[in-house]
């Protein structure tokens, strides 16, 4: 009788101390070799769907292929013109997507475009910030889940980690990029596009701040990169430094970084600097975390 006791008082202590408590709900993930990260969604709740997740695709995009199995229902809506980091120009039209779930998190009237050349590799979309516009999420590197979060587990982090500001890029509601401080060499602080679509080791950083960090464009390795929709020829320069997260308190990483003609940001950064990590992305915070 008396460890029933025990065993109800242990109980009712556990539900009184998470009353109105959501806990994260982990998704799975496949993480690609590369640094990909594949996401199973359903869209339109019944039709199952793999995207990449992709911080920094700015609209959330589908292939030809997959599109058409969804056509019926979508609504044009407008029209859009974005950049690749490259300066490759984007036009393409505007479509309201009824809902997209993931995990069982749905979000309703998702904005979305078609991206003919993914049906070339095999990939029916692409999933960008949008959909986490109001909800935070951690990706585990480690382990291949992601999960989603409540406001109060987001502070649990905030209470044990160091938080690192993220802007915003918008323009609308159909699209969002987010960028994270980077400081290279202990040197100079850049505002990088944060990218998990460009996998672990893409690292770019716009020309101008080679003489800022004591670098000759004429005495560094340097190739030609060609931009896959325009073809234009830009010259890649490289050297290796030392990267971190600003304010993270993360070690710095000795990375080879190209610095690439033509870049639209200051810098971009794939997952490399913590690929070994969790991170959490808090977008309605404008937070970002480094954690174990």
């Amino acid at each position: 009788m008396i460890s029933q006791k025990l065993f109800l008082s242990q109980a009712t202590l556990f539900l009184l101390l998470n009353v109105g408590r959501v806990f994260a709900q982990e998704i799975p993930l496949t993480i690609l070799d590369g640094g990909h990260i594949i996401v199973s969604l359903k869209v339109n709740d019944t039709i199952p769907a793999n995207f990449i997740l992709d911080t920094g695709a700015g609209v959330t995009v589908m292939s030809s292929s997959f599109f058409n199995k969804i056509s019926s229902t979508a609504k044009e809506i407008g029209f859009f013109t974005g950049f690749r980091h490259d300066g490759d120009r984007l036009d393409g039209e505007l479509y309201s997507i009824n809902s997209i779930e993931l995990g069982g998190f749905e979000q309703t009237n998702i904005i979305g475009a078609v991206y003919p050349p993914l049906d070339e590799y095999g990939i029916e979309g692409l999933l960008s910030m949008t959909f986490f516009r109001k909800k935070a999420f951690t990706i585990d590197y480690q382990n291949q889940k992601l999960r989603l979060l409540s406001k109060a587990e987001v502070d649990d982090i905030a209470s044990n980690y160091k938080s690192v500001p993220i802007s915003l890029h918008q323009k609308g509601d159909a699209s969002l990029d987010i960028s994270i401080p980077v400081c290279v060499d202990n040197k100079i602080t850049v505002n990088a596009e944060f990218d998990t679509g460009s996998g672990h080791e893409l690292f770019l950083l716009n020309p101008y701040y080679m003489n800022h960090l004591g670098l000759d464009s004429t005495r560094v390795p340097s190739n030609t990169y060609t931009t896959p929709i325009q073809k234009r020829r830009l010259k890649d320069y490289s050297s290796p430094l030392e990267l971190t997260i600003c304010n993270s308190n993360q070690p710095a990483v000795s990375k080879t970084v190209l610095f690439r003609e033509g870049l639209i940001y200051e810098a971009l950064i794939g997952s490399g600097l913590f690929k070994d990590k969790s991170i959490t992305i808090d977008i309605p915070g404008r937070r970002f975390f480094v954690h174990e």
